[in-house]
């Protein structure tokens, strides 16, 4: 039987929530959800990540987007099958997800 575990989003805090580039570097390994693939700054500064689930397959339904506030997460999309990049335009989160 398969076992599945949670990855870890790896990144430099100082690039995505303390400060400038001048400021050292420390990283730090959050458990976000299975298979995270592309991250973005969106509303008030927080942050969210697309997930693509465990079988990554269309129509599996398993996918979707996690928003990170400092160091909490909470779900924010579900139902998604594979959702790859995602991007804030203006007032919008826009992802990919097959043929959505």
């Amino acid at each position: 039987m398969k076992t599945h575990h949670f990855q870890k989003f790896t990144f430099l805090l100082t690039t995505f929530i303390l400060a400038p580039i001048s400021a050292s570097f420390a990283l730090e390994s959050i458990e976000v959800g299975k298979n995270p693939e592309s991250l973005t700054r969106g509303f008030d500064g927080k942050i969210f990540i697309t997930l693509m689930g465990e079988t990554r397959t269309e129509g599996d339904g398993n996918g979707g987007i996690v928003m990170m506030d400092g160091r909490k997460l909470t779900s924010f999309c579900t139902g998604m099958d594979d959702p790859k990049g995602i991007v804030l335009m203006g007032d919008f989160l826009v992802t990919t997800d097959f043929k959505k």
